[in-house]
């Protein structure tokens, strides 16, 4: 009674999926089961893996192994079979209890798949229940069977309609990288394959058009075909190769790949266009439908292609004679060589398409890019003309057309990926100036029709580059008139500029000069005075006045000779090699005391094993002196002054390096970049009433530079100045 209501309550249910699942819910109820499991039968794999689960519990049984045991047993002996607990399968004891029933699903003498019913705990299985559980799976055969059939109409009509929608966007397509595109996206939602690829062919070589994985289109194949490989043979022999496992197959024999695929051949007439090829990560039985699927999108995409190619070649045409009319307009328009270049490479990549376009021109023994517009180098090239094709062509002025440049031993590749490529001479009577080269990726891209119009714009362009070129002599001479007027003008400006400096020095120089005579000179007209009028006692006193403003004025006029003798170029250079630390430990010495008399504490730190350096000593004496000389004067009592050298790297140069520094007025930021002119004293000086003149720092940097070194200036944090000497070690033996 129960079965029946079983039958009832499933003939009841709706329609399509629901009757089957109805069934097997039921079923799996009314039997007191714990669970049942569906398996539907795979005609590829010739098995039934698991489907479904019914019911409120899990079976601890692995699926798997219920799918080559139980399963594959039932489905062969077509009868239910029983497995108990105490053995992996039953034997059809009626008496003993059962964990498992396993019931074949059959439909016109074809499997269909099983359910298989799991008991816990174990329990016994009437004669007559076991029959019952038969009609029902009989039902659910019939069902799945029905519900089949229905998906194979319903995957029919969607197969007509992305069909219906494929040609459509086919049709509707006039360049050729859409039509592959539109292809390979057709395939793939029609085939559940993992990937799709499509190369063409111009009859010999195949090359990449495009491909789909991952749901995106691809811009590099997964690998280039093998001379030996399956697309190569559809390629030549025009028909389709299936390989439903490709480790069983001589083509993919060590390829370590175990998968499934097909190679369509894309041809119109007896003419293959390309091959179409579809592959599945795991081996696959390509049934019926899906060859006759892949069969009629390749024949609408050779129609498709074909449409393309035409379009293209009409394109293409009016794409000539517009370039032609571009090249003529620039031609007209540009006088600047350049420009002229720039522009005409611009309008060929433009209207033509080309992804590489140069100008070279001819410069001397070599040919120098003056003008290119391509898809990956930017950087201009500097080619001998005995080196690449472009350069074949300027030697024998004869154009070259390489439909594949690998041929070519004189190919030189300068932008990666380039298969074909075509070298024009630019001549100016009858003598070769330049190239005008094209370079693509593509092996259809170039062909004699490009090698024609290529021709005829290199004749424009030699004759605009001849206009041009006698425009840039007229420009040139015009602005090298306006140049040399120019800087004559700045010349004359700098000159004028330089004498009214100089006049400023000049006058600056005379108040100072002027100033530093008139006070020792004041001096001693008064103590001669004093020698006469003054007291007796006092002589001595007066005498040493007398010989202090002497020296100052001997000083002074020394100072004034070496800057002249500098100017003339005519001061004694007698270079000899030099111990620094004896020399400046000397030079202190001398002044020691009297700069301790001054209130300033001193000291010199002399660095052991300083190397010699090769000098005039009179000169060196001089620059130091003076060093010293300021240190004194423009540091008040209380400071100091120190003095050392050291052996310096500077940049990685080793230098004697000797310094000296007080803690005096220091040098105003603003006045830092004139310390070493000529004249020049700091407002701390002036304000201070120290004597001089504004020559001693530049006489020591005049000895410096003639010795190969240099002085240097740093304000110490705590004040005061530190003036460096730099000088080239002497070099040993």
């Amino acid at each position: 009674m129960a079965w029946e209501a079983v039958r009832a309550a499933a003939l009841q249910a709706d329609a399509g999926k629901s009757l089957s699942t109805a069934l097997a819910g039921q079923l799996t109820d009314l039997t007191g089961a714990l669970c049942g499991q569906l398996f539907l039968w795979d005609d590829y794999r010739r098995a039934a893996p698991h489907f479904a689960t019914f019911g409120s519990g899990d079976s601890e049984m692995d699926v798997e192994a219920l799918e080559a045991t139980l399963v594959a047993q039932a489905l062969s002996s077509e009868q239910p079979l029983r497995q108990h607990p105490s053995q992996h399968l039953a034997d059809m004891n009626e008496t003993t209890p059962v964990v498992a029933l396993a019931l074949p699903l059959h439909f016109s003498s074809r499997p269909v798949g099983a359910i298989i019913l799991h008991f816990s705990p174990p329990r016994l299985i009437e004669a007559e229940e076991e029959r019952s559980c038969q009609g029902v799976a009989g039902l659910l055969a019939l069902a799945l069977a029905r519900e089949m059939a229905e998906d194979a109409q319903h995957r029919r009509a969607e197969e007509l309609e992305a069909l219906r929608r494929a040609s459509l966007s086919l049709t509707s397509k006039l360049e050729s990288g859409d039509v592959l595109e539109v292809m390979l996206k057709s395939t793939l939602d029609l085939i559940p394959a993992s990937d799709a690829h499509i190369f063409l062919y111009d009859g010999e070589r195949l090359t990449f058009g495009a491909a789909r994985w991952a749901g995106q289109q691809q811009k590099e194949p997964h690998s280039q075909p093998r001379e030996d490989g399956l697309t190569y043979s559809v390629a030549r022999s025009g028909t389709r190769a299936v390989i439903p496992e490709t480790r069983l197959h001589a083509l993919y024999q060590g390829q370590n790949w175990d998968g499934a695929i097909i190679g369509m051949p894309l041809r119109v007439g007896q003419r293959v266009m390309g091959v179409m090829n579809v592959a599945f990560d795991r081996p696959h039985r390509f049934n019926d439908d899906e060859l006759r699927i892949l069969g009629l999108l390749a024949d609408q995409a050779a129609v498709a292609l074909e449409n393309a190619e035409r379009y293209r070649q009409v394109e293409r045409r009016l794409a000539e004679l517009s370039a032609l009319q571009q090249v003529a307009g620039v031609v007209s328009r540009n006088l600047e060589t350049q420009a002229l270049l720039r522009e005409v490479v611009h309008q060929i990549r433009g209207v033509l398409g080309y992804p590489v376009v140069e100008v070279y021109l001819v410069e001397g023994e070599e040919l120098v890019q003056r003008s290119a517009l391509e898809a990956q180098r930017g950087e201009y090239l500097r080619l001998p003309m005995d080196r690449g094709i472009v350069g074949r062509v300027a030697r024998n002025d004869q154009a070259a057309f390489v439909p594949n440049v690998d041929e070519d031993p004189d190919f030189v590749e300068g932008r990666p990926g380039s298969r074909s490529e075509i070298a024009v001479p630019l001549r100016k009577g009858g003598v070769v100036i330049g190239v005008l080269n094209v370079e693509t990726a593509d092996p259809l891209g170039l062909t004699e029709a490009d090698l024609r119009l290529l021709t005829l714009i290199a004749d424009q362009l030699s004759v605009a580059i001849e206009n041009a070129a006698l425009y840039e002599r007229l420009r040139q001479h015009r602005d090298e008139l306006e140049e040399a007027v120019k800087q004559r003008t700045s010349q004359l400006a700098e000159a004028l500029q330089r004498a009214e400096q100089a006049s400023r020095i000049k006058t600056q120089f005379v108040n100072d000069v002027s100033h530093e005579l008139r006070t020792p000179l004041s001096n001693m007209r008064l103590y001669v005075d004093l020698l006469e009028t003054g007291k007796p006692e006092r002589r001595a006193d007066y005498l040493k006045t007398l010989d202090r403003e002497t020296e100052r004025l001997i000083q002074l006029i020394e100072d004034m000779l070496t800057i002249s003798r500098m100017d003339a170029d005519t001061m004694a250079f007698e270079p000899q090699l030099v111990d620094m630390n004896p020399l400046a430990e000397a030079l202190m010495a001398d002044r020691r005391k009297l700069m301790e008399e001054r209130g300033l504490r001193v000291d010199f730190r002399p660095a052991e094993n300083l190397p010699l350096v090769r000098c005039d000593n009179a000169m060196l004496t001089q620059a130091i002196a003076n060093l010293l000389t300021n240190a004194m004067l423009y540091t008040q009592a209380g400071g100091e002054v120190h003095m050392a050298t050291e052996l310096a790297v500077q940049d990685g140069v080793q230098w004697v390096k000797l310094s000296v520094a007080d803690t005096g007025l220091g040098v105003r930021e603003e006045e830092r970049g004139q310390l070493f002119e000529r004249f020049f004293r700091g407002s701390a000086s002036r304000s201070a009433g120290t004597p001089g003149t504004g020559l001693g720092l530049s006489i020591a940097r005049h000895v410096l530079e003639r010795h190969g070194g240099r002085i240097s200036f740093r304000a110490p944090d705590q004040g005061g100045s530190e003036f460096a000497l730099w000088l080239p070690p002497a070099a040993r033996g």
